[in-house]
């Protein structure tokens, strides 16, 4: 029975009917199979994240190098700050990215020409930055040449789109008991914030909605 971890289940239930297991041996079995299957959900859930976090960290040098390329200038000054209205969001701009799948219908599309099959190959990263500790999977809003990052545990970044230098940051006290009462890694993660007027509006960890100047 040294080998017992090797064995199936149906082997191990044939010697269990057949009533030629102690119960020590019954019990130093099932532990370790608990033990074994208790390791393989853990590689299997870290398998998961990891090719998630490589999936998201993709899309996030996509985003930062299209919104390079295709803002020809420097975030819109303070002054000059534009607010956001309803019909522009029904309606956005090609170069803005004002919802989470930046239209009403879903699609995720940005209908910017200038990358196209034949450039493609040729895109390069410009600049990169990094994000808060914790899970990812945020989308930025792009609008007039500023992204606005959500990151982990209320953490939120104006960030321009041509240089990635940080305009402004900001970060939400969290209660240090929230993981008392939420469960899992994905109770910090922060996947999208909304715009209009001039605020940044956005959900809390602790169940809170808050709103930031945009500028």
């Amino acid at each position: 029975m040294n080998e017992v971890e090797t064995y199936s289940d149906d082997q191990i239930a044939k010697w269990d009917a057949d009533d030629q297991l102690s119960v020590e041996e019954r019990k130093r079995i099932v532990d370790r199979l608990a033990a074994k299957r208790d390791q393989e959900n853990r590689s299997s859930k870290m398998n998961s994240r990891s090719a998630e976090a490589r999936s998201i960290l993709m899309i996030m040098v996509a985003a930062v190098v299209l919104a390079s390329v295709a803002a020809p200038a420097h975030a819109q000054p303070a002054d000059d700050f534009v607010p956001v209205t309803d019909a522009m969001l029904q309606a956005p701009a090609p170069e803005d990215w004002l919802t989470w799948r930046r239209t009403t219908d879903g699609w995720g599309y940005s209908p910017l020409d200038q990358i196209d099959r034949e450039n493609v190959g040729d895109l390069r990263m410009v600049w990169s930055r990094g994000l808060t500790q914790g899970f990812q999977s945020g989308t930025p809003l792009a609008y007039r040449g500023v992204l606005y990052m959500p990151n982990p545990n209320d953490v939120i970044q104006a960030i321009d789109a041509v240089t990635g230098d940080l305009i402004w940051e900001h970060r939400r006290d969290v209660p240090d008991d929230v993981g008392e009462y939420l469960l899992g890694a994905l109770s910090t993660n922060n996947r999208n914030i909304a715009i209009y007027d001039r605020l940044i509006i956005d959900t809390s960890v602790d169940t809170h909605v808050f709103a930031l100047d945009a500028e």
